[in-house]
């Protein structure tokens, strides 16, 4: 997975604040939810209803594989989840890698909460969630808005 953000919080040695980074970890979870957000309106008789769709939410939940908690991923994921927090927009491609893009795209946090997993002595396993950023003017890294995928 690639990620490119603005570094803000939790700066890693040599990184500066306002600077765009970007970085490659590896995953193995990459799950993607869909959910509508809707009115539906249901008649007296309760024989004819009326939906109003306003709009579609799709949240990927990610996980990093375990890191040693001494790498500069650790590093890197804190400053980048740190600095995503105040509802940054950053690119992200959970298929893809700097070198060999596959599918980027815009993205937010989806809630401020990440977890930090110990996954056994001396590794550590990020765990967030991200939604994808439609129909908005953004240009990160080039990538304008992002492809519903």
């Amino acid at each position: 997975m690639n990620i490119q953000y603005v570094a803000m919080l939790s700066l890693m040695s040599g990184h500066f604040a306002g600077r765009t980074y970007s970085f490659d970890v590896k995953i193995n979870k990459y799950d993607r939810n869909v959910s509508a957000r809707s009115n539906i309106n249901l008649s007296l008789d309760r024989r004819n209803t009326q939906t109003i769709l306003h709009g579609i939410d799709v949240v990927y939940d990610l996980q990093t594989i375990p890191m040693a908690e001494s790498s500069s991923s650790v590093k890197q994921m804190r400053e980048f989840l740190d600095s995503a927090m105040n509802g940054q927009y950053f690119k992200i491609d959970p298929l893809g890698t700097a070198a060999a893009p596959n599918a980027p795209f815009i993205a937010v946090l989806d809630t401020t909460d990440y977890a930090e997993s110990r996954r056994s002595i001396g590794y550590i396993q990020f765990s967030f969630k991200v939604r994808l950023a439609t129909g908005r003017a953004i240009n990160v890294g080039g990538v304008v808005g992002g492809p519903i995928t």
